[in-house]
């Protein structure tokens, strides 16, 4: 759109939200889905014109990319993540029910997973079409088979979590959790 000044609010405090160019103010009370976007950073999108208001899509666009990676072998138990039961959606209509993204919440669930247990990470996939809030996602990592146990409790700590996050947007969400045999298998290398 034209003569459109974004105006970003990083880490959002929950307050109430000033729009100095139009001298209105959200209010919390007025709209009290605000305060769950805390911490968040919202933007908001204004015309320079009266009465102009720009919409935009979530999607629409594709990107190919190519990145170059260095692969390693790696001896170890190899242990199938998926997170399931989510809804999905378009993610220009259903975007704002802030369902779970299968992608992020198993990026999250590695990440915690991370702090406790050495893992490499041999595959990461997920979601059907650009357009769409992924409903599944899929990590393959293959770790020491001493640190198994202790993986599977922090991923399944991490899954509780989550169901009580999103107990009220998507709550049939659950993680699987499947142990391959110990062998050689191909992963990222750190390099990567």
């Amino acid at each position: 759109g034209e003569n459109v000044q974004p105006r970003l609010i990083c880490d959002y405090d929950g307050g109430d939200v000033v729009l100095p160019k139009e001298g209105r103010v959200l209010r919390v009370s007025d709209f009290p889905e605000l305060a769950g976007l805390k911490g968040r950073t919202l933007i908001n999108i204004d015309s320079e014109e009266e009465g102009i208001f720009l919409t935009s899509c979530a999607g629409g666009a594709r990107v190919k990319g190519a990145l170059s990676v260095d692969m390693a072998s790696v001896t170890g138990k190899k242990i199938i993540v998926a997170v399931k039961g989510l809804q999905g959606g378009h993610s220009g209509a259903d975007i704002h029910r802030e369902r779970g993204n299968a992608l992020a919440l198993l990026a999250r669930i590695l990440y915690h997973a991370s702090k406790d247990v050495d893992f490499n990470l041999a595959s990461f996939h997920g979601g059907t079409v650009e357009n769409a809030i992924p409903r599944e996602a899929f990590a393959e990592v293959v770790l020491a088979a001493e640190d198994a146990a202790k993986f599977t409790v922090n991923v399944k700590a991490t899954e509780e979590a989550l169901k009580v996050e999103y107990a009220t947007r998507d709550a049939g969400i659950y993680v699987e959790i499947t142990e391959e045999a110990d062998d050689a298998y191909a992963v990222y290398s750190d390099a990567t």
